[in-house]
């Protein structure tokens, strides 16, 4: 919490069950997408006394407790003293949890009050006017939930419990009807007064002033390009515009009159096989190059489906066309 004197880290362990095999990059990312995790994450550590310990859990674990499993807390003031140990049954959302911190706890972060935390994001029990106050009228138990732009996130509902053996209450929304799964950088859309802009800008001037590959490369990489960088995409995307043998042979095995997205999405997923490389996601250069081969290819294969089904010869890509142009091939 910037300016509040409280940190929050997290340290990564295999040593619970092999859950955490990756490299630590691989993991924050990991933790980052599937628990909304924003504090800063270290490389790997071993938690388990001997040579290889972490010199950070020799010194955690005077104080009596090392972690049996993944999730374990830990509060270190301000002078370096270990003041609370949570294990990792205690749930840092629920506010009974955190009421248990001793005295000195209190003392040492006297601005922070009743603190939570919740996947990374540290707030105080009295959140002011960005949160809702919801009374579960079966306990009579009132709660505050975080606001983050207008939204809350289904998780903190699971806060609100009947019972210590209650689940939590869940929000059941069919098709995503008042949902959102993410926070996009890239697209907003309100449908309901016609908006749509990529990276800030209205599609309507995109539509009208841009190529295709302009605002592919807006959408990959936040700007638009400049003339010396559009002329390096597109060369790229050009001298990987063909698609393997194999993979054009399979597309023989469709009916003639099968649907083209069908055959489109079935011979994108069939390039998976030809490039193993793809699965390598960590590695910025690798997403980069498999993001030019899938946009390069995509019109190759929707010119190949489209010749399929009237059953014509397929063509090879012509690099002299505009990219557009040669899906109609």
């Amino acid at each position: 919490m910037a300016g509040k004197n409280f940190s929050v880290l997290g340290f990564p362990s295999n040593d619970f069950g092999g859950q955490e095999p990756g490299t630590a990059t691989e993991i924050a990312e990991f933790c980052k997408r599937t628990y909304d995790v924003d504090f800063p994450m270290f490389s790997k550590v071993v938690t388990k006394p001997g040579d290889a310990q972490s010199p950070i859990y020799k010194f955690l674990g005077t104080s009596g407790n090392l972690p049996k499993w993944n999730f374990s807390k830990y509060v270190v003031d301000k002078n370096g003293k270990i003041v609370a140990f949570f294990d990792s049954k205690v749930k840092p959302t629920r506010l009974s949890s955190w009421t248990r911190l001793r005295s000195d706890v209190r003392v040492a972060f006297p601005q922070l009050g009743d603190l939570l935390t919740h996947a990374g994001v540290c707030y105080t029990a009295s959140m002011g006017k960005d949160s809702l106050s919801i009374t579960d009228n079966r306990t009579g138990k009132t709660y505050e939930v975080l606001l983050i732009d207008g939204n809350i996130r289904a998780r903190d509902l699971k806060q609100i419990q009947k019972d210590p053996d209650d689940f939590g209450v869940m929000s059941y929304d069919p098709a995503f009807m008042n949902t959102a799964s993410c926070q996009s950088k890239i697209t907003f859309i309100d449908g309901d007064k016609g908006i749509l802009r990529y990276r800030g800008y209205p599609i309507e001037q995109l539509a009208e002033k841009c190529t295709f590959l302009e605002v592919a490369y807006l959408l990959v990489y936040g700007e638009l390009p400049t003339e010396d960088q559009m002329r390096e995409w597109s060369d790229g995307i050009k001298y990987h515009t063909m698609i393997p043998e194999y993979t054009k042979k399979s597309m023989e095995g469709f009916r003639y009159d099968a649907h083209p997205m069908g055959m489109m999405v079935s011979q994108a997923a069939a390039l998976s096989t030809a490039y193993p490389d793809a699965k390598d996601i960590s590695d910025p250069a690798s997403r980069r190059l498999q993001t030019i081969r899938l946009i390069a290819k995509m019109p190759t294969i929707a010119a190949y489906a489209y010749r399929h089904g009237l059953g014509l010869p397929y063509v090879y890509p012509d690099n002299d066309l505009s990219y557009t142009a040669t899906s109609s091939a």
